[in-house]
């Protein structure tokens, strides 16, 4: 999932805990669940233009949050960075590679299962067709939004 998805469901999980502990953790569990469904990310085979769409990723998350004039307290933020934590462990992990953390990388990988990918370090996109990738991605944040806003979203 895009950084964008992941910040717009930490933020509201967030709306129902005022521990930012408990946002913590559950920030992290929305992104382990979400990281089963399939997806596809962006992936551009120009290094300028892949940098720019990681760091305006975000961003775009954080002024649709502003935009909808999400409080940004402790606990909320404490959520958003759990939501966002194990791809930043990913990236990390990805660049150093430090022996210590491989298992955790792992597994965030192996959450991928729809990808394939026999080499835990290949950067090659996955062969999921983009649609598929992309509209679980829309309707997961149209949800998020619709929760934030406090629509009643039962079915």
């Amino acid at each position: 999932m895009t950084a964008t998805v992941h910040i717009l469901v930490g933020a509201a999980i967030t709306k129902k805990t005022s521990s930012p502990f408990l946002a913590f953790f559950l920030g992290i569990l929305s992104h382990l669940i979400l990281d089963l469904i399939p997806h596809k990310n962006l992936i551009l085979s120009r290094k300028i233009a892949a940098y720019l769409i990681c760091a305006l990723d975000p961003i775009l998350g954080f002024l649709i949050l502003f935009v909808l004039k999400y409080p940004f307290n402790l606990t909320n933020l404490f959520g958003i960075l759990g939501a966002i934590s194990p791809d930043l462990f990913s990236v990390f992990q990805f660049t150093f590679r430090i022996k210590f953390f491989e298992p955790l990388y792992k597994f965030h990988h192996y959450l991928h299962w729809f990808e394939n990918k026999k080499d835990l370090y290949d950067p090659t996109p996955s062969k999921i067709n983009p649609w598929v990738g992309i509209l679980p991605q829309i309707f997961i944040s149209l949800i998020s939004i619709l929760w934030i806003l406090n629509f009643d979203i039962s079915l």
